[in-house]
């Protein structure tokens, strides 16, 4: 099965020993365990997230009552459009309808999209008319509609993250192999790369909700890589050495006895 392939996979990426199977694969295959290790990790993170959810609701909550007044007037009048940002965009128009924009703001509503690209949804800002009572809610509002967009844009941001450090480091690590005189093939670098992003993945996800240590994941990453590919190296050069070793020809004997002796009657 494709899942159960998938999974053991993934176990045997935390085993270095087990790397010269594993990238001996087509290039592919390598790209589409990488996208399962990432996502099946980052499933746990969002399960972690949901436990914990009652905490992060308390301390969105204390975020609120740290505001005595926070009084919004939403009757917009403005000479020309304004964007907050570019990416994602955020649009302040009081005549523009949403046409596909992270977040607009017009005269009646506040329009954005749930799932950072996808689901259309809106607010009346008629909602909160009695916003002088209640008026930090406005912020913790924003707050839990920017999560489903914030969770996916981390994704990318991690995918874009150890696709771009592979690369990078598998080609510095590639020029500093072969100036140790050893051998190992571009490509087969590039695998281990994604294969050992397995490890400071962990921290970037599982151990995310507890504590943040992004650069300790890049040196944690940077180090196994090297010490992995510098390994696999002197094996892939003994290997090599002995598959040309293997393939010399041997010189023939001058002189060869005969295997079969004629017994004489």
């Amino acid at each position: 099965m494709k899942w159960k392939k998938l999974f053991t996979d993934f176990l045997k990426c935390f085993n270095p020993n087990t790397y010269h199977g594993l990238t001996a694969k087509p290039l592919t295959t390598v790209v589409n365990q990488f996208l399962f290790n990432i996502s099946f990790l980052f499933i746990i993170m969002i399960i972690l997230l949901l436990i914990l959810s009652p905490s992060i609701g308390k301390q969105i909550d204390s975020i609120e009552s740290s505001f005595e007044t926070f009084d919004i007037d939403y009757n917009i009048s403005m000479q020309h459009a304004v964007t907050v940002l570019s990416h994602p965009m955020i649009t302040i128009d009081k005549t523009q309808k949403h046409t596909g924009e992270f977040m607009l703001i017009n005269g009646s509503d506040i329009n954005y999209m749930q799932f950072y690209y996808f689901g259309k949804a809106n607010i009346p800002l008629s909602d909160f008319e009695s916003l002088n009572e209640n008026s930090a809610k406005i912020l913790k509002i924003i707050i839990y509609l920017m999560l489903p967009s914030l969770i996916i844009l981390y994704f990318i941001a991690l995918l874009v993250k150890y696709l771009i450090l592979t690369l990078v480091l598998g080609t510095i690590y590639f020029l500093f192999i072969h100036l140790l005189k050893q051998s190992i093939n571009y490509m087969k670098l590039i695998k281990i790369g994604l294969f050992i992003s397995v490890f400071s993945l962990i921290i970037d996800t599982i151990v995310l909700p507890f504590i943040r240590l992004p650069i300790v994941s890049i040196i944690l990453f940077a180090v196994i890589y090297l010490v992995t590919s510098v390994l696999t190296a002197d094996r892939s050069f003994s290997d090599h050495k002995e598959h040309i070793a293997s393939k010399k020809i041997k010189k023939k004997p001058k002189y060869s006895e005969p295997d079969d002796f004629i017994e004489m009657k």
